[in-house]
């Protein structure tokens, strides 16, 4: 790797904190970086109705559920602390209703160590009922979005953070790890837990339905409206706008 990153002319990177993180541990300064975007014509609020439908689908029911757009179940997206801050929510009676909607496409997995230990804890915890797996068409995962309470984002660490960009152009609310990456694209979210702490998870779940089951719909929505504002200019025409700009100044340079 070393060998083929020492020979490249430039490496763009898909956010800041990972050009810092690369020049941090590898001693590398030949890059820049370059934010992803959502399409905001696919990613947007969508009719109740047509929400619901699909929703049947998956057995889920409209603003019954956090959803956990996933993809693998890979030790980085802190699954089990997840899933037994969540057994802690739903044993506490004002919030024993709610549900976890987690996609994955790996969950039939057992091969895979920590698959496995997954499962392990949906059994130890009899979270069966309460949380689903789920193998979701793409076409489907905007419904998801619009039909859930909130969005959950619980990495030790990502690259980016394509569903906080995919949940606020539906304009869902999302709670997320407070990790640098995160906080490049949304500072400003109140609903911000550290990973590495189920209690603090619980938190926050807790201090979000508190706000939602006491229909404070003014306060929530504020936040959406800001977020919704913070990722407008993050398109796939901004991305490579950018992209071009940037390899016309670190590449082409006279």
């Amino acid at each position: 790797k070393f060998i083929i990153i020492n020979n490249l002319k430039f490496i763009f990177t898909i956010s800041k904190s990972v050009r810092e993180d690369i020049i941090k541990f590898l001693g590398i300064d030949k890059l820049d970086y370059v934010y992803l975007g959502v399409d905001h014509e696919v990613f947007k609020p969508l009719k109740i109705n047509e929400v619901k439908k699909i929703l049947e689908k998956y057995n889920l029911r409209f603003k019954n559920y956090f959803f956990y757009p996933a993809g693998k179940l890979w030790f980085r997206k802190n699954i089990i602390n997840l899933l037994l801050a969540f057994y802690k929510l739903i044993n506490n009676s004002s919030y024993k209703d709610v549900e976890l909607a987690i996609t994955t496409n790996n969950y039939s997995d057992l091969s895979d160590k920590y698959v496995y230990q997954v499962r392990e804890v949906v059994n130890r915890y009899n979270l069966g009922e309460k949380v689903k797996f789920l193998f979701v068409d793409s076409k489907d995962l905007v419904s998801l979005y619009n039909g859930a309470i909130a969005v959950v984002f619980s990495s030790y660490y990502e690259g980016f953070g394509l569903p906080i960009l995919e949940s606020l152009a539906c304009k869902i609310p999302i709670l997320f790890s407070d990790i640098p990456v995160f906080n490049e694209i949304f500072p400003e979210n109140p609903f911000k837990f550290k990973p590495n702490s189920i209690e603090n998870i619980y938190f926050i779940f807790t201090n979000f339905l508190d706000l939602y089951l006491k229909e404070e719909k003014e306060s929530i929505n504020r936040i959406i409206e800001l977020g919704y504002k913070k990722i407008l200019n993050f398109t796939w025409d901004n991305t490579i706008k950018n992209l071009l700009n940037k390899v016309k100044q670190n590449i082409f340079k006279e």
